[in-house]
């Protein structure tokens, strides 16, 4: 009994240890005046590059034990920007995002696998409207470092970029549910900065 007793507790004293190193990431806070979130989709063949306005980021990060972090990203929907309203407002509607019943977009991170000291994949779930996929978003640190304008904090700088399609995430109806006028394949691309006491 004693025995049985002692391995349930070395088996807890694991889990509550592995709990611990999952919560004792550094949380960082993003800088939405110096951070982006792009996308580029074709129409009739040609790119067309637009933006989210309104994004936030929860992120818990250490480079030297990528097993240890988490991240939680989270558009504005209807914060879409392309420079122009009319095509604005028409990527707001059911045809495309349909802002009104799905306000937000959201990635959940599960793991994060560390390829070298500079670039890691990030893997989670990507909900957009009503459907939830599991992506890979490959990322590259930027920068890592004291930051120079506060001698209390540390700066992190991200870019990632990674393809989907639209029609997984049912983005598109009508006239827009092929890819003869707007494609299928979505390219999206993050520039954050990041920062944390040290």
């Amino acid at each position: 009994m004693k025995k049985i007793t002692l391995l349930a507790a070395v088996a807890l004293g694991g889990l509550l240890s592995a709990f611990t190193l999952l919560n004792d990431a550094p949380e960082w806070k993003m800088d939405p005046s110096h951070s982006s979130f792009s996308f580029t989709v074709t129409h009739l063949g040609t790119p067309v590059l637009g933006l989210f306005q309104k994004t936030d980021a929860v992120l818990k990060f250490d480079p030297a034990d990528a097993n240890a972090g988490s991240v939680k990203f989270t558009i504005d929907a209807s914060s879409v920007y392309t420079g122009q309203p009319m095509r604005d407002h028409h990527l707001k509607t059911a045809d495309f995002l349909d802002t009104a019943k799905y306000p937000v977009i959201v990635f959940q991170s599960e793991k994060f696998t560390k390829k070298n000291e500079q670039e890691y994949v990030v893997t989670g779930n990507l909900t957009v409207k009503d459907v939830t996929k599991k992506v890979d978003v490959p990322f590259t640190i930027t920068a890592l470092k004291d930051h120079p304008f506060s001698k209390d904090k540390m700066l992190l700088g991200l870019k990632a970029q990674t393809t989907f399609k639209r029609s997984d995430f049912h983005v598109g109806s009508g006239n827009f549910a092929g890819d003869a006028v707007v494609g299928d394949d979505v390219t999206i691309q993050l520039f954050a900065e990041f920062s944390r006491p040290k």
